[in-house]
C-alpha cells in the first residue's frame, strides 16, 4: 500500500469531496483496482442481503477498516471519508490519521505505513497509548482486529538500542512476549523482524515499500524465539540469547530454558512482558506460565514490569482476575473494544452462520466433501477455489480427513494440513498464506490467533466445545483486510445441533439451517478435467 499523503489525512480528518477529475492514481494503484472492486461487492453483498443473524454491515467494524484503507490506497478521499464517519458513529470517536498521533516514534510510524498499515484500526488507537504508557493492560478486541500489531509496536518502541544502550550492555531480554503455541510465536516473531528493517519479498523487488532500503529505525535489534527445543538448548550454552532485546516463545519452552542446569535469565530484566492469548496460555500450560510469571514479577525484581494480557475472549475468562488474585496484574488499564456492536466474544458481523444437520457422524465427511465440491463448482472457471479452512474436533480426526478430502477434492483444491505437532507446521502456513494451497484442515487449538489472510468459509466437524472456541475458529472469517464470509458447522440433530444453538445464542448471532448436499453422479469427462488442473497446479508448486 503506499503510504498516507497528507492531503489524504485531511480527507478523513475533515470530510470533502474532491471531484473525479481531480484525482491522481499511479499504474500502481490502477493494479489494486480489482481487489478495491472485489471488496466493495463484498461489501454491498453484506449490506443487502444480511440474513436474519447480521447486524448492519456499517457495524463490522473488521470490514469498516478493510474499506477505508482501500479507499485510501485508491485515493478516493470521498468514500475514505464516509467510511471514517461510519468508524466514528460505531465507536463514538473517529479513527486517528496517523500513527504518530498515538505516541509511536516517527521511525516506527513511517515503518509501518511501508508495510501497508496505512492507518490505525480502531483497536489500535485504543491499546497503543494504554501500553506506550508503561502501565498495566487488558486489552479484549475481536478476532481479527489487528491486536498484534496493537502490542508489537509499542513493544518495539520501549526498547533501549544504540547509541542509548549498546547491546553488550543488556542485562537481559527488554521485552518477552509470551505465546500459546510455536505457530503464533513465528507469526509474531516475522511482523518484528519486517517492523525492524527485514524483508520477505520473495521475488526482491527493488521498489517494494517495504524493502530494507527504506527502514530508518535503529539498528542491531535482536529478537530470539524460544518456540522449538532446539532454541532451548541454544539458549543454555553458546550465547544464542546474548545481547538480544526480545524474546517470543511458549510458557513451557521459556520455563524450560530457565530451569535447565546452566538455565539463562529470560524474563528477569524485562520491562515489557505481553501474553498473547492469555487464556489459551492459562489454560494450557498453567504449570509453565505460574513458573515464568513467578521469575519475571518476584519480590526481589525492581523496577517491576508492565503486564499485558490481550485476547479476544478475554472478557468471558476467568484469566484476569486470576492475574490480579496471584498480584501479576496491577492496577491495569482496561482497554475493550466491542466488535459490531456487541462484546468482543462476538464474530464480524459481516460473517454468515449456517448448520447442515447429518443424522449419523459418520455421514460428516462425506457430506462435508459433497459441500465443499458444491462451493467449488460454484466459482467461475477462471477464479480460484475459495480459501476454506476445516476444523476438526482433535489431530487425530484432522490427519485422518486429510487423505479422503485430498482423493476426492484431486484437481479442486490444494490441501495442506496443520496440526498442533506437525513437523512441517511452517512450510503448511507458508503455502496457504501465499495461495499454494487453498484449502486448510487443522484443529481450534493449532490454529488459535494465526492471521490467515482471504479466508472465505470455514466448516466446523461437530458442535464447538464453548462460546471462546467457537468465536476463535469463526474468527478466521471477517479478519481485516478480507471480506465476507461464510461459517458451517455439521452436526447431529439433537444434543450437537443444541449445543450449537446455546453456543450461538451466547454469541449473539443465529444459524441458518443448510440442506444436506445431494451425492453428484460420477462424471468421467470432469474427472479428467479435474486431474489435468491437479496436475498443474502440482507442477505449479515446484
Amino acid at each position: 500500500m503506499h503510504q498516507i499523503t497528507p492531503a489524504a489525512r485531511l480527507c478523513l480528518l475533515y470530510p470533502v469531496r474532491i471531484p473525479s477529475s481531480r484525482v491522481f492514481r499511479c499504474a500502481t494503484v490502477h493494479r489494486k483496482h480489482a481487489f478495491v472492486r472485489r471488496l466493495r461487492a463484498g461489501y454491498a453483498r453484506a449490506e443487502a442481503s444480511p440474513g436474519p443473524n447480521h447486524t448492519p454491515a456499517s457495524e463490522d467494524l473488521n470490514l469498516l477498516h478493510t474499506e477505508l484503507h482501500a479507499a485510501v490506497a485508491s485515493q478516493d478521499f470521498s468514500r475514505a471519508s464516509q467510511l471514517r464517519d461510519r468508524i466514528a458513529a460505531t465507536t463514538g470517536s473517529p479513527p486517528p490519521g496517523s500513527w504518530e498521533e498515538l505516541g509511536l516514534p516517527p521511525w516506527l510510524a513511517d515503518r509501518a505505513r511501508q508495510l501497508g498499515f496505512t492507518l490505525p484500526t480502531t483497536t489500535q488507537a485504543r491499546a497503543i497509548p494504554a501500553l506506550l504508557s508503561g502501565t498495566d493492560a487488558c486489552v479484549t478486541a475481536q478476532t481479527g482486529s489487528g491486536k498484534t500489531l496493537a502490542f508489537v509496536l509499542p513493544a518495539l518502541a520501549a526498547l533501549d538500542a544504540s547509541p542509548a544502550l549498546y547491546p553488550e550492555d543488556l542485562e537481559g531480554p527488554q521485552v518477552v512476549i509470551i505465546v500459546p503455541t510455536r505457530d503464533l510465536g513465528v507469526q509474531v516473531t516475522m511482523l518484528m523482524y519486517q517492523l525492524l528493517g527485514g524483508s520477505l519479498n520473495r521475488g526482491h523487488v527493488p521498489g517494494t515499500p517495504g524493502n530494507m532500503f527504506n527502514y530508518s529505525g535503529p539498528r542491531g535489534i535482536k529478537v530470539r524465539g524460544q518456540l522449538l527445543p532446539e532454541e532451548v538448548e541454544a539458549a543454555r550454552g553458546d550465547g544464542y540469547l546474548d545481547a538480544v532485546h526480545a524474546v517470543v516463545g511458549t510458557p513451557e519452552l521459556i520455563a524450560a530454558a530457565m530451569q535447565m542446569p546452566g538455565g539463562v535469565e529470560i524474563v528477569q530484566h524485562a520491562k515489557l512482558l505481553v501474553i498473547d492469548e492469555a487464556d489459551a496460555c492459562a489454560e494450557a500450560a498453567t504449570k509453565a506460565l505460574d513458573s515464568v510469571l513467578s521469575a519475571a514479577l518476584g519480590p526481589a525484581i525492581s523496577p517491576r514490569p508492565a503486564v499485558v494480557l490481550v485476547g479476544a475472549s478475554l472478557v468471558a475468562s476467568a484469566t484476569p482476575q486470576l492475574f490480579r488474585t496471584r498480584g501479576w496484574l496491577r492496577d491495569e488499564q482496561s482497554v475493550i473494544v466491542p466488535g459490531s456492536g456487541t462484546t468482543p466474544l462476538g464474530p464480524p458481523a459481516s460473517v454468515r452462520h449456517r448448520y447442515i444437520a447429518i443424522e449419523r457422524k459418520e455421514q460428516a465427511l462425506a457430506t462435508l466433501c459433497r459441500q465443499l465440491q458444491a462451493d467449488y463448482q460454484g466459482s467461475g472457471p477462471d477464479e480460484a477455489p475459495p480459501r476454506t479452512i476445516v476444523f476438526a474436533p482433535s489431530e487425530a480426526q484432522a490427519a485422518a480427513i486429510a487423505d479422503p478430502l485430498r482423493r476426492v477434492l484431486w484437481g479442486a483444491a490444494r490441501l495442506s494440513v496443520l496440526l498442533p505437532g506437525g513437523a512441517d507446521a511452517l512450510r503448511t502456513l507458508s503455502a496457504f498464506r501465499d495461495g499454494s494451497a487453498t484449502l486448510l484442515v487443522t484443529t481450534p487449538a493449532a490454529a488459535r490467533g494465526l492471521d490467515l489472510p482471504a479466508v472465505q468459509a470455514v466448516y466446523c466437524l461437530g458442535p464447538p466445545a464453548d462460546a471462546a472456541q467457537h468465536a476463535h475458529v469463526v474468527g478466521r472469517l471477517g479478519r481485516i483486510g478480507g471480506g465476507p464470509g461464510t461459517a458451517t458447522s455439521l452436526v447431529t440433530p439433537g444434543a450437537e445441533l443444541e449445543q450449537l444453538r446455546a453456543v450461538a445464542a451466547e454469541l449473539g448471532v443465529q444459524v441458518e439451517p443448510l440442506a444436506a448436499p445431494e451425492a453428484v453422479p460420477l462424471d468421467p469427462e470432469a474427472g479428467v478435467q479435474r486431474l489435468r488442473k491437479g496436475l498443474d497446479d502440482l507442477f505449479s508448486m515446484y
